[in-house]
């Protein structure tokens, strides 16, 4: 494209890069306005545990329109590096920045001979991009569609519901008595986060972590985010699930949450059915991309 250039990140393209971040993502139910000195933190700061990283920034008359950021990682399960890209953002309609640093990123990789290269892994999430177990979300279309233009594919995912002003029926009937502990933690926000343990007598039946949503943006402190739920093996089936979320939300209802949030994997069809019978409803799809190498 005439007079782009693709530049490595300096701080004084901050201010700008983080106006075209919030316009990308301004879709997205989950996503909130940034701190300035967070967005300057995050890519201009070296991250820990890479083996490698570059922030590019498209530059025309130095105005930056846009960039993409990316790391080396060395992980357990492969046989080589890989090259992650955390994240690709430029205006909607700005197709030619956008593929200029995406390519930009991809010959990086490659100079690097990773053996993997993927985008938007949630292990790679921004500290202010969604919220936990988020990847690329369905309301980025012009990235997403990028992505596939150039030959990546979908790879992990998770769904992500919300239920707002959230109103619970009556404790729902198990088939033995059990004992529910609470045990809080501090949070961000106003109200705290909390882990939930379900047992009879010495055996453990399942487990819950409820942290409190503003511990992704402060907008979010009457939001409670179920990050974990998890019933023993022996029990499963047998409506322990359902009992200990329902009464982790009720904990939550009677610590002052208002609203609440859970999410799975994209192709966890029995925990999707689970949740939404339960009263949650769908608010976004997010995706990891990966390319052959």
């Amino acid at each position: 494209m005439s007079n782009l250039q693709i530049v490595d990140y300096q701080p004084a393209h901050g201010e700008v890069l983080c106006e075209i971040y919030e316009a990308t993502t301004s879709d997205c139910a989950h996503c909130h306005p940034v701190d300035r000195d967070l967005f300057a933190r995050t890519l201009g700061g070296e991250m820990d545990s890479v083996l490698g990283e570059r922030v590019f920034v498209a530059v025309r008359d130095g105005s930056p329109l846009g960039f993409s950021h990316a790391v080396i990682r060395n992980p357990k399960n492969l046989e080589g590096n890989c090259g992650a890209m955390r994240f690709l953002s430029y205006n909607r309609g700005d197709r030619g920045t956008g593929i200029e640093l995406l390519r930009t990123t991809l010959d990086y990789f490659r100079e690097e001979k990773v053996v993997a290269i993927r985008a938007f892994d949630h292990n790679d999430q921004y500290p202010f991009y969604h919220r936990n177990h988020a990847y690329l979300s369905d309301r980025i279309g012009h990235v997403q569609a990028l992505l596939t233009c150039e030959g990546f594919r979908r790879g992990g995912g998770e769904v992500h519901l919300d239920w707002d002003d959230f109103e619970l029926e009556d404790p729902f009937e198990i088939e033995q008595e059990v004992d529910l502990t609470w045990k809080t933690e501090e949070s961000a926000g106003p109200i705290p986060s909390f882990n939930g343990r379900c047992t009879s007598g010495e055996t453990l039946i399942g487990e819950t972590r409820v942290i409190s949503a503003a511990n992704c943006h402060p907008s979010q402190g009457d939001r409670l985010f179920v990050n974990w739920l998890g019933v023993e093996e022996a029990f499963q089936g047998k409506g322990y699930g359902r009992y200990i979320l329902q009464e982790a939300m009720r904990e939550g209802k009677r610590m002052g949450y208002r609203h609440a949030g859970i999410s799975t994997a994209f192709d966890n069809y029995r925990a999707y059915a689970f949740y939404t019978n339960c009263g949650f409803r769908v608010t976004d799809w997010t995706y990891g991309w990966e390319l052959a190498v």
